[in-house]
C-alpha cells in the first residue's frame, strides 16, 4: 500500500495526517522512517507533539463540561490525578460523575459538590474502564443492539442492524 501512494503523491500532492502516541515502533515513526527514504519523494512533514492539558485548563474544562460553578477540591483534584491532562480522559470522567450522580449542584450558589455516591462509586483507572462502566450503564435492550452492532463492523446499513435485532424501539 505504502508503494501505491508514493507513486501517487509524485502527481498529486497529498496530505498525510497520523496519529500515534510517540512510541519509537509506532505507526507515526513507521511512516516517517517510510518515508524519509531516499528514494522516497521529497517530503515535508512536520511532528506536532500533544502535550497534556495544564491544571488550569483542566479544571476550565471540567467547570465548563459542567456548565459552570466550581468544583470542590476532592473532586477537582481527583479529576486532575486520574485524568492527569488528558482531555477525552476528563471529559468521560466528568460524564461518569454526573451520570453516577456523584456530583451535584448547590442551588443557592450554583458550584459543585459531592454526593454519598462520590466515595462509594468507583470510577474506572482507565478510558478502556471507563467506556466499559459508561456501556454497563445502558438499558439491557440498548446493549443488546450494541452488541450487535459490533459483530456487525464498523459500518453498516440501519436495515442490516434492524435485521440483525429485535429492538425496535432501542435501535434509534
Amino acid at each position: 500500500l505504502l508503494l501505491v501512494l508514493t507513486v501517487l503523491f509524485v502527481c498529486v500532492p497529498i496530505l498525510f495526517v497520523v496519529s500515534s502516541r510517540p512510541e519509537a515502533q509506532g505507526p507515526a515513526e513507521s511512516f516517517r522512517r517510510a518515508t524519509s527514504k531516499p528514494d522516497a519523494p521529497s517530503v515535508n512533514g512536520r511532528m506536532l507533539r500533544l502535550t497534556p492539558l495544564s491544571v488550569a485548563d483542566s479544571v476550565q474544562l471540567a467547570e465548563r463540561l459542567l456548565g459552570g460553578g466550581d468544583l470542590p477540591a476532592p473532586v477537582r483534584d481527583m479529576l486532575l490525578k486520574r485524568a492527569e491532562g488528558n482531555p477525552f480522559y476528563l471529559t468521560e470522567l466528568v460524564r461518569t460523575l454526573l451520570a453516577t450522580r456523584s456530583v451535584e449542584r448547590d442551588s443557592a450558589s450554583g458550584d459543585w459538590r459531592p454526593t454519598s455516591q462520590f466515595a462509594t462509586v468507583p470510577l474506572p483507572e482507565t478510558i478502556e474502564g471507563l467506556i466499559l462502566a459508561r456501556i454497563d450503564r445502558l438499558e439491557d435492550e440498548v446493549k443488546q443492539v450494541l452488541k450487535a452492532a459490533a459483530v456487525v463492523g464498523r459500518t453498516f446499513f440501519y436495515r442490516v442492524l434492524k435485521a440483525v435485532t429485535d429492538a425496535e424501539s432501542a435501535l434509534d
